[in-house]
């Protein structure tokens, strides 16, 4: 089955966003061994083709040429800088008012923002140092009705 043009840069826009950043770039064979593992046979051109498009429409995608043959591609600009990351992830670690499940859920969630590479390293800083929960399941609802009820006041 023929897969058409639209998934197939969806497809390498989401490898690109999932496995790339500033250190850890694929070069083309990487990239049309992906989508021929998703049923996608393409050429070299008609992949330089769609890079480029994914370049010129500001979705984040950079060519380095560098030095070596093989062109790279990574995701550089993302919704969230790596400092930001971790501090929203601190932010949650340190939150006594967030279950250590609930914890886990948002961090892997946060943690989907960047490449699993960086993700990995955002997990990692964040189980260093162990932190004082409470596990209160009820707490998000309670929070919400607090919001609700002081929302109703300032009317």
């Amino acid at each position: 089955m023929q897969k058409s043009k639209s998934l197939r840069i969806l497809l390498l826009l989401r490898y690109l966003y999932t496995n790339t950043d500033m250190e850890h770039k694929a070069v083309t064979a990487q990239l049309l061994e992906y989508l021929a593992s998703q049923g996608i046979m393409i050429d070299r051109h008609t992949l330089a083709s769609d890079l480029m498009l994914l370049e010129q429409n500001d979705f984040g995608v950079e060519k380095d040429t560098g030095e070596g043959a093989a062109n790279q591609y990574f995701i550089e600009n993302r919704q969230y800088s790596l400092p930001e990351l971790k501090l929203l992830l601190d932010a949650i670690a340190t939150a006594k008012f967030i279950s250590p499940r609930k914890s886990e859920e948002l961090v892997r969630k946060i943690s989907g923002f960047t490449s699993t590479h960086y993700a990995e390293k955002l997990v990692r800083h964040l189980y260093t140092t162990p932190y004082t929960k409470y596990d209160i399941a009820q707490i998000y609802y309670i929070i919400d009705r607090v919001m609700d009820a002081i929302m109703r006041i300032k009317k």
